[in-house]
């Protein structure tokens, strides 16, 4: 992260505390007119916990939802083989989602930017006996999955905002996906005029669906939700369709690279790519920042 973010932590801290938004301080503050990484990762660290307070305070909202994801998820694959959802934060919407399914599905995989979010998406899935849930930080630009590994990608609400990079991010979820990719994201082009003005000040993705129909992706289906928390935020459903097969190996990579790793004493690596990612309380530290150079690890 970058210097400077550490240095003005407790100003935006007491920004925070006061009701403020964080990244709306930070545009400011840097004189931006668009959210970046470190707007975001500072914001959702520094947020960490309230979505599982939310989840705890609407548990009835949560059930439906999630519910509602499970069933278009299992709609369109049937038995799922694996998954992962990219933005995972605390893993409220993962959890209770595979809870619904009929099917268990025990190649499931969350990655988020912040470790705070992981750690406790991961107390969140214990407590529901989920423990074969695999989470890891990671950024949804540069993910931790090799080509075609995961049956279904999917996320919800969670590149929404990163304005400005739609192409990118959906090419790069595209990339992982083996069957299908699933957006539950702000539905703009289906947003009324006081809800389009407040997505457009929060730097959200606007042109989510006319980058999709830009780059010709085979759509399968795009509505709005039945459901959503926030009527200024609605969320739509893309579901994409990848021609192609899985690979069925599953299993983390190095961001940078694609290329397979594994864990040695501690460290995610691999002989042939002569760097390492940490492991801090059991969670994989993916994000392409977090790679040290470990060319003599074996020697």
């Amino acid at each position: 992260m970058n210097t400077e973010y550490i240095k003005i932590l407790p100003e935006l801290k007491a920004h925070y505390a006061n009701g403020g938004n964080m990244m709306e301080f930070l545009r400011n503050h840097f004189g931006r007119g668009y959210n970046n990484f470190d707007d975001i990762i500072c914001s959702y660290d520094l947020q960490s916990g309230t979505y599982i307070e939310f989840a705890k305070k609407n548990q009835d909202f949560i059930q439906k939802y999630s519910l509602e994801v499970a069933n278009i998820l299992e709609g369109i694959d049937g038995s799922i083989n694996s998954i992962l959802e990219a933005g995972v934060g605390e893993a409220t919407t993962f959890a209770n989602m595979l809870g619904n399914l009929k099917t268990p599905c025990i190649n499931a995989f969350g990655v988020d930017i912040s470790w705070s979010r992981v750690h406790l998406g991961n107390k969140y899935l214990a407590d529901k006996n989920l423990n074969y849930v695999k989470l890891g930080t990671g950024n949804i630009f540069n993910l931790p999955f090799k080509d075609d590994s995961i049956d279904i990608v999917y996320t919800s609400h969670a590149i929404e905002p990163n304005g400005g990079v739609e192409s990118k991010l959906v090419a790069e979820l595209y990339r992982v996906a083996a069957k299908y990719l699933v957006l539950f994201e702000p539905a703009y082009d289906f947003a009324d005029g006081e809800s389009k003005k407040r997505m457009e000040k929060n730097g959200y993705c606007i042109k989510l669906w006319d980058v999709i129909k830009e780059e010709g992706y085979e759509v399968v289906e795009h509505r709005l939700m039945n459901l959503y928390s926030n009527p200024l935020n609605p969320t739509g459903l893309t579901i994409i369709k990848k021609k192609g097969e899985s690979t069925n190996k599953v299993g983390w990579a190095c961001p940078i690279t694609n290329i397979e790793l594994e864990v040695v004493d501690n460290v995610m690596t691999n002989d042939s790519l002569g760097v390492s990612y940490p492991i801090i309380k059991n969670i994989p530290c993916l994000l392409p920042e977090n790679a040290i150079l470990t060319s003599c690890f074996n020697k």
